[in-house]
């Protein structure tokens, strides 16, 4: 019964769309263009239902903003009237009256008064009168009051020569009576009507002009027929030529067609384009949006299905469209009681869920109890292994630190071992040398060259030198980065450096003894062939040129 009253409102509201007056056209044109956004066009946007039905859920929660915007431009043509006079105001009258027809039943009517008011000066008196009725028959047709309309249109005669006014007509009775033969009557007295639903749709065809609009009629009428293939066929042709107003239309018969073959998917995805053309468009009297919460119902999706209808029941008492509050009243139930066991089958699982979830919760605090307390236990254990860790590491540093000084010292020893059994056989091969010229100029009794030979400090001479740098290059050789690291511990105006034929200089070689463990004046004295003091004045010069203090230079140089 749903399907049929909605197929006969498909029918009302076309009559709006294709009236023959011109005002009633332009109007049409300018609310389309003033009123409406831009909709959704064919099915070949590739939206598939899931996508729609979110796009139709934030058009819902956008509904507050888009009846301000469709208010807001209806008081523009209210302002606009204001303004006028005569055949405009009338126009702009019939303009608004269109406008709040399918959004706001009382309004529609309160326009309908006013037209009437301001028709005596109007040359077209009788046929504004005329219009007047069949526009108020409409309107009780939304409003539920099928036998008021019957009245006014079974007293209102349209001649042949109106012929968009007699359009007009004939979609209005064709609606009404459909909707009094759905809703209204039973027995004989409803197939009455049906007839007479189906020969004003007879009657819409033979003056209907609009390719459009004669399509849609034409794909009802094969619909009630049975002709399901060709019905589609014809609204599949006209969406690619229809206007925003127009696709509603033509969609909510796709729907029905969908849902006359069984094919349950289309009859969603076109039900959701219907839907969503009605609530863009801003008007609060429809019915796609009430189908698609049934049909969502039996699917299963009680939440959506449930916003659905209040939004319908809410849009259908703000239009005071008792045809619609009928139809949202007889499946409110059914879904109201379905959301209602949803409702409770949540509280039940989420009381599941919370009992689950403190039972984990609690045994995670015991788990967590435990837990620390071993965690102790292993912090202690760690605490203890890390100090004897440190331990057996300070063990090592200090045995790597006394094996790279036995390294160091045996190293030294060594080498200077190697040098002083060296240096010990060139000296006993010089004496023997020494001995034998000696001896040679004493059996020559030259003793004269004799007396020279030993007056003589230049083998003395060659010899000491010999033996520093023999020692120099020693300790080089142990030490490379001596120099330099020594140089780092002294102001730069204070820093030694050797001559270009040295290896060592006097001052260097002092501490070179130091860093060999020879911290005594008297010995590096002797071992230099310099007095103490003058060691003593080197040392203390250095020192007092260093950038460390006086210990800490002392430690310093016997680490370069």
């Amino acid at each position: 019964m749903i399907q049929n009253s909605i197929r006969c409102n498909k029918l009302s509201s076309l009559s709006v769309v294709s009236s023959g007056i011109i005002s009633l056209l332009l109007s049409c044109l300018i609310l389309g263009g003033l009123f409406y956004p831009v909709t959704i066009f064919a099915k070949t946007t590739v939206e598939n239902s899931e996508g729609l039905l979110k796009r139709l859920d934030r058009t819902i929660e956008e509904k507050t903003s888009l009846r301000l915007r469709y208010l807001n431009n209806l008081q523009q043509l209210k302002s606009k009237a204001v303004e006028q006079k005569g055949e405009k105001l009338i126009e702009t009258y019939q303009q608004l009256f269109r406008a709040y027809a399918h959004f706001q039943s009382d309004s529609a009517l309160a326009y309908l008064d006013l037209i009437e008011e301001n028709v005596k000066d109007s040359k077209r008196g009788f046929e504004l009168l005329q219009w007047t009725r069949i526009g108020r028959a409409e309107v009780y047709g939304i409003m539920g009051l099928y036998r008021s309309a019957a009245n006014l249109l079974e007293n209102t005669s349209v001649s042949a020569d109106q012929a968009s006014l007699q359009l007009y007509y004939y979609q209005v009775a064709r609606s009404v009576y459909g909707w009094m033969a759905d809703y209204g009557e039973v027995g004989e007295n409803r197939k009455v009507l049906q007839q007479l639903t189906a020969s004003y749709r007879d009657s819409i065809l033979q003056v209907e002009t609009n390719p459009t609009n004669r399509a849609i009629v034409q794909a009802d009428k094969l619909l009630n027929e049975g002709n399901l293939q060709n019905a589609r066929e014809v609204c599949l042709r006209a969406l690619g030529h229809a206007d925003s107003l127009q696709h509603a239309y033509l969609y909510a018969l796709l729907a029905d067609i969908a849902e006359a073959s069984n094919n349950h998917d289309d009859y969603l995805y076109y039900l959701c384009l219907a839907a969503l053309s009605d609530l863009e468009r801003g008007v609060t009297e429809y019915r796609a949006l009430l189908e698609l919460a049934v049909e969502l119902s039996n699917r299963g999706e009680i939440s959506r299905s449930y916003n659905y209808l209040l939004c319908s029941m809410d849009d259908a008492n703000f239009c005071k469209a008792r045809l619609r509050s009928f139809e949202a009243s007889n499946v409110f139930p059914i879904i109201n009681r379905a959301h209602k066991e949803q409702l409770q089958m949540r509280q039940t699982i989420t009381f599941v869920i919370v009992a689950f979830t403190l039972l984990i919760v609690l045994l995670l605090l015991i788990f967590i109890v435990l837990l620390r307390k071993k965690m102790r236990d292993l912090s202690y254990a760690r605490r203890e292994l890390t100090e004897a860790l440190a331990a057996v590491r300070e063990v090592n540093a200090a045995l790597l630190e006394t094996n790279a000084k036995l390294s160091t010292t045996d190293k030294i020893k060594e080498t200077y071992i190697a040098r002083y059994l060296q240096r010990c056989r060139g000296y006993i091969d010089t004496l023997d040398e020494y001995r034998r010229e000696l001896l040679k100029l004493s059996k020559t009794k030259n003793y004269v060259q004799l007396m020279e030979k030993l007056h003589n400090a230049e083998l003395l001479t060659k010899e000491e030198q010999a033996f520093y740098a023999d020692f120099d290059e020693a300790f080089v050789t142990l030490f490379p980065q001596f120099i330099d690291n020594f140089n780092a511990l002294l102001l730069p105006e204070a820093q030694v450096h050797p001559k270009r034929d040295e290896i060592l200089n006097t001052e260097l070689r002092i501490f070179a003894l130091i860093r060999l463990g020879v911290t005594d004046s008297n010995r590096i004295a002797h071992f230099l062939n310099y007095s103490v003091p003058t060691i003593y004045s080197y040392r203390s010069r250095l020192r007092n040129k260093s950038v460390l203090d006086k210990n800490a230079f002392d430690q310093a140089i016997l680490t370069c």
